[in-house]
C-alpha cells in the first residue's frame, strides 16, 4: 500500500488564507467567491492557531435567505463557526478518519477537514470530495493487497498440499495419496490395472556410484513412468518400490503397458558416473478380472511382484491359484 495514503501531510491539500476574529461575514463570502473548490473557511487568531471553521454549504445557505446579505454580511465570523467541523493533526493516519467515517451521514464528506500542526496552528483544509478520492484509491489499494494475499494463500496452501501427497525426490504420488487416488481414478471405469514394481540391483548401484546417482536412477525411473501414455497414476511407495495404475484396459492391454514399463526403465541411464541401469521386477493384477476389491487388487498386485522377484525378475500376474509367477505370465 502506498504510503502517501496514509498519513494526511503526504495528501496535497487546499490552503486558503485563514480569517482572524476581526473578519466579517462579508469576508466569509468573498472567500467562498473566489476560492469556489474550498469547503471551508479558517479562523484563526493572529498567531496562526486555529480557532474554528465556517463550512462553505452552511454558510451560504443562511446568506441566501431572504434578508441574508443584510443580516449576515456585517456579522463576526466567530458567529458562523461550525462545532461539526473535524480538525485533525496534520500527522494522523487517514485510515483512522475514514474508519470513522459514517458513509450515509457525514458532514465530513460534506465539509471536508481541517488540518493543524503539532502547535495547533492552520496547515490547511482537506475537501470531502479529496477525502472520498483518498477512500477509493485506499479502498482499491486494500482490496489488491487482499486479492493478492488470497492468491499467495492459495498458493501456499496448494503448495502444502502437493508436499503431502507427493515424493520430495521424483515429484510423484506418496504411498497415503496414491492409495486414496485410486479411489478417484476408479470413479466411471470399466476397469482398473494396478502395477507393483521393485527395483533389481539398485542397492548394489546406490552402494557402488553414491547416493546422488542413487537418487538420479530414482528420478529416472518416476519419470519414465509418467512417461507411460496410458499411465493414470504413478506412486513411489518408499526406497526403490513403485507402483501405477491405469483405467480401462482388459489382458493384454495392460500386460503390454507393464512390458513396456519393464523395458523403459531396464533402458540405460548416462549420468556423470557413466552409464547406469537397474532391472525391475513388476507384479500386476486386474479389477475386476483378478480381484473384488482395490483392496485385493492392490494386494494380488504385490505378491505376485514379490513372486516374480524370487525368479529373477521381470513381469508377471497374479496367478489366482497361485501357481508360480513366470507361469502366471505366459512366459
Amino acid at each position: 500500500m502506498r504510503s502517501g495514503l496514509m498519513n494526511f501531510k503526504d495528501i496535497r491539500l487546499l490552503t486558503p488564507h485563514a480569517l482572524n476574529t476581526d473578519a466579517l461575514g462579508e469576508d466569509l463570502a468573498d472567500v467562498f467567491r473566489v476560492h469556489p473548490h474550498v469547503t471551508l473557511c479558517p479562523i484563526a487568531d493572529k498567531q496562526g492557531f486555529l480557532l474554528g471553521c465556517v463550512p462553505r454549504n452552511n454558510f451560504l445557505r443562511q446568506i441566501t435567505g431572504q434578508f441574508g446579505r443584510a443580516l449576515y454580511d456585517k456579522k463576526p465570523v466567530t458567529k458562523f463557526m461550525s462545532q461539526t467541523v473535524q480538525i485533525r493533526s496534520i500527522h494522523e493516519n487517514l485510515k483512522d478518519l475514514l474508519s470513522e467515517i459514517d458513509l450515509d451521514r457525514s458532514e465530513v464528506l460534506r465539509d471536508g477537514i481541517a488540518l493543524v500542526d503539532d502547535d495547533q496552528r492552520y496547515v490547511g483544509i482537506l475537501p470531502g470530495l479529496r477525502i472520498l478520492s483518498q477512500m477509493h484509491e485506499l479502498h482499491s489499494e486494500m482490496v489488491t493487497a487482499l486479492q493478492k494475499e488470497v492468491v499467495e494463500r492459495k498458493s501456499a496452501e496448494a503448495r502444502v498440499r502437493e508436499l503431502a501427497n507427493t515424493d520430495p525426490l521424483t515429484g510423484v504420488l506418496n504411498r497415503r495419496a496414491f492409495r486414496e487416488a485410486i479411489d478417484t481414478a476408479m470413479d466411471g471405469a470399466a476397469s482398473i490395472g494396478c502395477a507393483y514394481l521393485d527395483l533389481d540391483g539398485f542397492k548394489s548401484l546406490n552402494d557402488q556410484y553414491g547416493h546422488s546417482i542413487g537418487d538420479a536412477m530414482l528420478s529416472t525411473v518416476a519419470t519414465r513412468l509418467k512417461r507411460l501414455a496410458d499411465t493414470v497414476l504413478v506412486s513411489r511407495l518408499g526406497g526403490d518400490e513403485f507402483a501405477f495404475v491405469a483405467t480401462n484396459h482388459n489382458t493384454a492391454s495392460f500386460k503390454a503397458l507393464c512390458q513396456r514399463a519393464h523395458r523403459d526403465i531396464c533402458a540405460p541411464k548416462m549420468t556423470e558416473s557413466g552409464q547406469v541401469q537397474v532391472g525391475v521386477s513388476i507384479g500386476w493384477s486386474l479389477l475386476p478380472d483378478d480381484a473384488e476389491s482395490i483392496s485385493a487388487m492392490i494386494h494380488n498386485a504385490d505378491k505376485a511382484m514379490l513372486q516374480i522377484k524370487t525368479e529373477g525378475g521381470g513381469v508377471a500376474r497374479f496367478h489366482p491359484d497361485h501357481l508360480g509367477a513366470r507361469a502366471a505370465s505366459g512366459r
